[in-house]
């Protein structure tokens, strides 16, 4: 049986939304609804001085790409991952781990 990872990262979208968010950080939910071969759904996340994205695909693929400056005219750094998720468990931590890492751009 196949895991649902886009049901997964919607239930972490949803609870986060619900629980006000945190660290500064917003999140908004993008799904292609096409059928395909490989659907997917990605979370965008902005911060004061960072934004992101997250996309992650119904195999388990998983893509996170960020940039972000602690302060206007500082050095921008960048964030890319390529993963392939195992255990559906993971696409919470992940999900975790780019707001968190966005969040050390917001002073929170």
């Amino acid at each position: 049986m196949a895991i649902p990872f886009l049901d997964v990262l919607r239930t972490w979208y949803d609870d986060y939304v619900a629980g006000g968010g945190r660290r500064n950080v917003r999140v908004e939910w993008h799904e292609d609804l096409r059928d395909g071969p490989k659907r997917a759904a990605w979370i965008v996340a902005r911060g004061p001085n960072a934004a992101g994205q997250q996309t992650l695909w119904e195999s388990g693929e998983c893509e996170t790409e960020a940039v972000g400056s602690p302060r206007v005219g500082e050095p921008h750094t960048i964030l890319l991952r390529s993963r392939v998720l195992s255990d559906a468990s993971l696409v919470a931590l992940v999900a975790d781990d780019l707001v968190d890492h966005l969040g050390d751009y917001s002073g929170t």
